[in-house]
């Protein structure tokens, strides 16, 4: 009429709309809502997946296997942070599925003869075998001489220090190479460890009297179970090269009576 087009409106809360814009309005908002019932459903089946023990397998789950399964974080980022031990304690589950991974910790007076040796037979031992989820090793020292060296103001004489050249050498004869500086035990390595192997009776003694230090304070808890007495690699410095061989060969094969013992397989 008069030239003009009259538009027809319907009323709603939020003011007066074309009913063309309405329609196409409704048209988006129906798409968007079953976008999101979709992803809604989706997310649903995901967190409700069941969560149940297989019936029959073939020996230990692996560590990738265990965490699909039960539908949790990878075994690898638990090991990170080495937490997969007291994760898998945890656990609802029969843990007799879930391998355990052993931690060890060794430990002579200054961190840079026998301990370095054992932690570096160990990884040897691992690579060779795959056992790198079942097993994990670090060496560390018991304050090289120092009465001190556990207190809070105290320091360790070795600390930084790196393998003893001597050894250095004639261990690569065994294709064992050392390497590392240097480091003092503390109250963390002492919890996180399953097994603390200490070299020598200085050492051992000086571990023990740390740690009752710390166990005052509240650091550390339950470690006596933990160390254990092994013997020291029988070599001085400015002893030859032949006596350094001898005292390598027999420190290994007590390392490998050692390793034995553990029973450990590639499952």
């Amino acid at each position: 009429m008069n030239g003009v087009i009259w538009l027809r409106y319907d009323s709603y809360d939020m003011g007066v709309i074309p009913r063309h814009r309405t329609e196409m309005m409704q048209r988006q908002n129906g798409k968007s809502g079953r976008c999101l019932t979709i992803a809604l459903i989706c997310l649903y089946l995901l967190q409700s997946e069941a969560i149940e023990m297989p019936g029959s397998i073939d020996g230990p789950l692996s560590p990738e296997a265990h965490a699909q399964t039960y539908n949790n974080p990878t075994c690898m980022e638990l090991m990170k942070y080495n937490r997969w031990r007291s994760w898998a304690r945890r656990q609802v589950v029969d843990i007799g599925f879930a391998p355990s991974l052993i931690r060890i910790c060794c430990v002579c007076l200054t961190n840079t003869e026998s301990s370095k040796i054992a932690e570096t037979h160990v990884k040897s031992f691992i690579a060779s075998n795959g056992l790198h989820h079942r097993l994990t090793v670090e060496s560390r020292g018991a304050g090289g001489g120092r009465k001190d060296w556990f207190l809070p103001n105290g320091w360790s004489s070795f600390h930084g220090k790196e393998p003893e050249p001597a050894l250095t050498e004639v261990a690569a004869e065994f294709r064992l190479w050392l390497s590392g500086n240097a480091r003092p035990i503390n109250p963390e390595c002492i919890q996180d460890s399953d097994q603390i192997l200490c070299y020598g009776k200085e050492a051992h003694d000086e571990l023990l009297r740390a740690a009752s230090h710390w166990e005052k304070a509240g650091l550390v808890h339950d470690y006596k179970g933990k160390i254990r007495l092994m013997p020291a690699l029988k070599w001085k410095e400015g002893d030859s090269k032949e006596k350094a061989r001898e005292a390598i060969e027999a420190f290994l094969e007590d390392s490998k009576l050692f390793l034995e013992s553990l029973n450990l397989t590639k499952s």
